[in-house]
């Protein structure tokens, strides 16, 4: 093949990606009560910054929900 054809097939995988984990993190921005900064829109904002921004929602953006962060440390089972 081509050096253009690897360079398309390359680009298309790269756009392929990033529109997976765009939708990916808009899903989970969505169903979230909470997130850094309290700012929902600027998530929004950020995550249509392309991959990166996706990106940077999922390693900073993201708090646990409530009920998972107010629930009492399970105890190991007694043998």
């Amino acid at each position: 093949m081509s050096e253009a054809v690897l360079v398309l097939v390359g680009l298309l995988a790269y756009v392929a990606v990033q529109i997976a984990v765009q939708i990916a993190a808009g899903r989970d921005l969505g169903k979230r009560k909470r997130v850094r900064g309290g700012n929902r829109w600027l998530w929004v904002i950020i995550i249509l910054l392309l991959l990166p921004g996706a990106l940077a929602y999922f390693a900073f953006g993201r708090l646990p929900d409530e009920e998972t962060s107010t629930l009492p440390p399970q105890s190991p089972p007694a043998w």
